[in-house]
């Protein structure tokens, strides 16, 4: 059998089938249906080359997302969900001893079926650490039955025990220093600590900065490092903002945003207005380009009447890593979200407003993101 994508097994009439026929008829499903989204998740090589990038391990939504845990302590939480993990060299035609069950697709299912509690190691070193929460594919035979399987030997059907289900549930095998499929790594204390490697085989959901002698871990010590996956790898965001003269922002809504990212405005409180807001999730860095297009349509809505400006603005947004500045910024009383607590050295995708035409204006900016990736 080919085993090609979109291949399907023939059981003609009358036909006896085997068992290989029903597992390889399943396995071309599965294979058809993971290659599709392959396509369906890589993005174009760059602005003039209209040629495909190499596909990305990653993630939909805000699947696999690494949150605190409710109440905070010291543990964190793995959201349930979905992403795939790249893999062109393990292609196995049968697993164990079943044959037909092949995985000739390159994209490997990384499925979390059910939210994860991982509690984080004490650290009483002296020094801080960073941890890393890493996945892996969990490819492996389970619920174990008995079936009348043929003995070659005697000619008689058996009760044998055999496996039944060919899953892929992460939440199987999970360890803390381990080599489960949910892995919590340790890094070594330091002064200045360093972010262990992720090991062989792994993908990166976040990194944990761990204090010494902890005892609650809130979001502003996990850093997101999740590669997102979108269609063809273009990222969609928009919403509206309300700048006025006092502080701001004072309204932050129609936000529209995949699943997983956070949008928060903060503004100053200078006479000529001005905001800037953040988009926030997973690590923007590794799937889009240095920079991503804003367009901006503003409209004066005070003093009235309510009046368009003259023109549709087109600003740079920036991808940016987030300083000690912005994370104060967005946690302060200036946040369209006050309270919000964000990583140093989180990746956000930075959209800055210009002021308000004149003191005493307020100003509505209707703002559409598209970040695109390759």
């Amino acid at each position: 059998m080919s085993g090609k994508t979109f291949d399907r097994v023939l059981l003609n009439q009358r036909e006896r089938p085997l068992s290989s026929d029903i597992n390889q008829a399943e396995t071309q499903l599965d294979r058809t249906l993971r290659d599709y989204l392959d396509r369906a998740s890589t993005g174009r090589t760059n602005n003039t080359n209209d040629a495909s990038t190499t596909p990305v391990s990653g993630f939909i939504g805000d699947s696999l997302k690494v949150r605190p845990n409710s109440p905070i302590g010291t543990a964190i939480l793995v959201a349930p969900g979905m992403g795939f993990q790249v893999n062109a060299s393990d292609v196995p035609t049968a697993i164990g001893s079943i044959t037909s069950v092949d995985d000739l697709a390159r994209y490997k299912p990384l499925v979390l079926n059910t939210q994860q509690t991982i509690t984080v190691p004490p650290n009483s070193s002296g020094n801080p650490r960073i941890d890393i929460i890493e996945v892996k594919y969990n490819r492996h035979t389970t619920d174990t039955s008995s079936r009348d399987v043929f003995n070659t030997g005697t000619g008689t059907f058996d009760p044998t025990s055999v496996q039944k289900t060919l899953a892929w549930a992460i939440e199987d095998s999970v360890t803390t220093n381990g080599a489960g499929a949910l892995n919590l790594k340790s890094g070594t204390p330091a002064a200045v600590p360093l972010v262990p490697s992720t090991d062989t085989g792994y993908v990166k959901l976040a990194e944990i900065l761990v204090g010494n002698g902890f005892v609650t871990l809130d979001a502003d010590v996990i850093k997101d490092t999740r590669q997102q996956l979108f269609q063809y790898n273009v990222g969609d965001f928009a919403f509206q903002i309300q700048q006025s003269t006092v502080t701001l922002p004072t309204i932050l809504s129609h936000v529209h945003s995949p699943p997983g990212f956070l949008v928060v405005g903060v503004g100053t409180s200078t006479a000529f207005a001005r905001s800037t807001v953040y988009i926030m999730g997973g690590d923007l860095t590794s799937s889009f380009q240095p920079n991503a297009t804003a367009t901006i349509r503003p409209l004066v809505i005070s003093p009235p009447p309510i009046t368009a400006l003259t023109s549709v603005i087109t600003a740079a947004a920036d991808i940016f890593t987030l300083t000690a500045t912005e994370t104060a910024a967005i946690l302060g009383v200036n946040s369209s979200a006050p309270g919000t607590k964000v990583a140093v050295g989180q990746v956000a995708i930075r959209v800055q407003l210009a002021a308000t035409p004149t003191p005493g204006t307020e100003v509505v900016y209707s703002v559409q993101v598209k970040a695109r990736g390759g």
